[in-house]
């Protein structure tokens, strides 16, 4: 069962360099789980992405919220998606300011775990390995695979605690159209 959680985050280049810093959230509330992560990058712009999702027997996304702001992205973008597949993105153009609205529903499979890739990825059973759907937005959505795989494991310190943390390697599955 997950509870609260509060995690110091980093998101880093493939040769360690740091993009951004942020937090993750994750409180109960009634029957399910709110979580959100919040990464600030040093040129002002924000990524944050909230979920809210239900876990009697296996995890459930019920809402999912997205906002991509400033100039570490190609365009601003809000999103939001609900388990009915229900979703609205709006886009605004760093360009000119052209703003664009989307919005439709999508036949969402029952591992669509938008916002929840950290919380499936601690839950997995040591050593295996897990593909499941998110839906990509660019802008217009777009459902993939995601192959989540534990890949290293390190001794990291907080004071005098020390703790094994796990990398994961995310591997998208485009589909050969979408290769193409």
């Amino acid at each position: 069962s997950e509870g609260t959680v509060h995690g110091f985050l980093e998101l880093r280049t493939a040769t360690g360099a740091l993009l951004a810093s942020g937090d993750l959230l994750q409180v109960p509330r009634d029957r399910e789980i709110q979580s959100r992560m919040v990464f600030h990058f040093s040129d002002a712009s924000v990524f944050e992405e909230a979920v809210t999702f239900t876990q009697h027997g296996v995890f459930t996304m019920q809402n999912y919220h997205l906002v991509q702001s400033g100039p570490a992205f190609a365009d601003d973008l809000e999103v939001t998606l609900s388990r009915s597949g229900q979703y609205v993105v709006k886009t605004k153009s760093h360009k000119d300011g052209d703003e664009k609205e989307y919005s439709g529903r999508l036949d969402l499979p029952p591992d669509v775990y938008n916002g929840m890739v950290i919380t499936i990825a601690k839950n997995l059973v040591k050593g295996d390995t897990q593909t499941v759907h998110i839906v990509a937005f660019t802008p217009k959505p777009r459902l993939i695979g995601l192959e989540i795989a534990p890949s290293t494991s390190e001794r990291i310190k907080f004071g005098r605690h020390s703790e094994t943390a796990v990398h994961f390697k995310l591997k998208p599955k485009l589909g050969v159209l979408v290769k193409v």
